[in-house]
């Protein structure tokens, strides 16, 4: 979920809430344009993408392999929200 990876990134302490608010919006962007793409591969579980990258390998990459749509609007609305909140709570 959008709201995990920023919480990742904001317990790394590495980067300000507004350096992570620009990732955010800049990760909402390319999901966007990843619409158009034949394979969209969702990098939230290790095991599970490793998985789907290998069969998209095995198969060739004949068919397109892509999460379900609802699950890249709930991301990128996840991600507009952290996007938000860290803007104005921080």
């Amino acid at each position: 979920s959008g709201k995990g990876w920023i919480g990742r990134l904001l317990a790394r302490e590495t980067e300000s809430r507004e350096s992570l608010a620009r990732r955010a919006e800049w990760a909402v962007g390319e999901i966007r344009q990843a619409l158009d793409w034949e394979h969209i591969i969702v990098n939230d579980r290790l095991e599970r993408a490793v998985a789907e990258v290998s069969e998209i390998i095995d198969e060739g990459g004949e068919r397109p392999h892509q999460p379900p749509l609802h699950d890249l609007v709930k991301l990128v609305e996840d991600l507009v929200n952290e996007a938000d909140r860290l803007r104005h709570n921080g």
